[in-house]
């Protein structure tokens, strides 16, 4: 792999520039390398998990499309891994850019990315998602062809399927997405694990909303800006990606309190009269949605399902008393 590093990045987010800021910060970053300007860059914001980064880069040495057509930028929020040797790792051949920012949150890593990013598409990755397919980038530019203004979600496959935490969190994404997006050519929601949006259009909309410190609920802030923007969100159900991070019942719980809390900064930030929670057949839809789906342990994977709700609940509550104690 091919490797640059860029040692302590100074990076202002575009969610806090103004246009006129934003505008000359995009010329800046696109000067010197608009010759060299690739298909597809691929941004994986990564903190302290550098087992599933290189599993992660691995697998993208593994993709049909051309090598020279793509490079991969790996932002380091603020770790204590050493990472150059992971992204060092190869052949020589891929594209890989390090690049190393203080803690900010996996938002800002993933703007910093596309700041960075020299591809006329950028495509998201979270650094646990162990197998993007061979045909996977070349899925997301088929897409982008033919709708070449629009954000595009990949499809998300569970790679741990004995595992029960992770079978009911994928039951959980496939209820969401099915619910968000009954037209895949007018979707409403794709998490960012596996989104591809133009550089340009992710720029002018000033990126990710940094004010999102955590994993968890910027994604679903980001595609509501998209959507008002009058930006169109489009499916690609053959941009496979296996998610393979390991699950066990204090990390799904204290993933989906995190949930809550980010959902409590995404309904702060909606607009007046928005109802904080759906009505109660959202919830029954997410319990009966393991024996819908006809997956194998039903009855378990429900119960899991009752419990991310309930702590997901706890977050909420937990942000709301954090605001109010000031």
């Amino acid at each position: 792999m091919a490797v640059v590093a860029s040692r302590g990045a100074s990076f202002v987010p575009y969610f806090l520039m103004d246009e006129h800021e934003t505008a000359g910060a995009h010329r800046a970053s696109g000067g010197a390398a608009v010759e060299a300007q690739l298909s597809l860059s691929v941004v994986i914001p990564t903190r302290n998990r550098p087992q599933y980064l290189a599993r992660c880069l691995s697998a993208l040495a593994q993709t049909a499309l051309p090598l020279s057509d793509f490079e991969v930028v790996v932002v380091d929020d603020g770790g204590d891994c050493a990472l150059d040797a992971i992204v060092a790792a190869g052949d020589g051949s891929m594209q890989v850019r390090l690049v190393r920012q203080p803690w900010a949150g996996p938002a800002q890593a993933r703007n910093t990315g596309g700041l960075q990013a020299r591809g006329h598409l950028l495509a998201f990755l979270d650094d646990d998602d162990g197998e993007p397919s061979p045909r996977w980038m070349e899925a997301m530019l088929a897409q982008h062809r033919c709708w070449p203004a629009a954000a595009i979600g990949g499809a998300i496959n569970n790679a741990r399927t004995g595992n029960l935490y992770a079978e009911a969190s994928q039951a959980l994404l496939d209820y969401l997405y099915d619910r968000s997006n009954p037209d895949r050519t007018d979707a409403t929601f794709f998490a960012s694990l596996n989104l591809a949006v133009p550089r340009d259009a992710f720029l002018a909309i000033g990126g990710f909303d940094t004010s999102y410190r955590m994993a968890a609920g910027e994604d679903r802030a980001f595609c509501r800006r998209w959507r008002a923007s009058g930006r169109r969100l489009v499916a690609a159900p053959d941009a496979i990606v296996l998610h393979g991070s390991r699950l066990a019942f204090r990390s799904f719980i204290a993933q989906h309190i995190r949930y809550g809390r980010g959902a409590r900064t995404f309904h702060r930030q909606s607009s007046a009269g928005e109802r904080p929670f759906d009505s109660w057949t959202f919830y029954a839809g997410i319990i009966a949605a393991p024996f819908r789906q006809g997956r194998a342990h039903p009855a378990p994977i429900a119960l899991l399902l009752l419990l991310s709700q309930v702590a997901s609940l706890a977050g909420y509550v937990w942000e709301v008393v954090r605001a109010r104690r000031g």
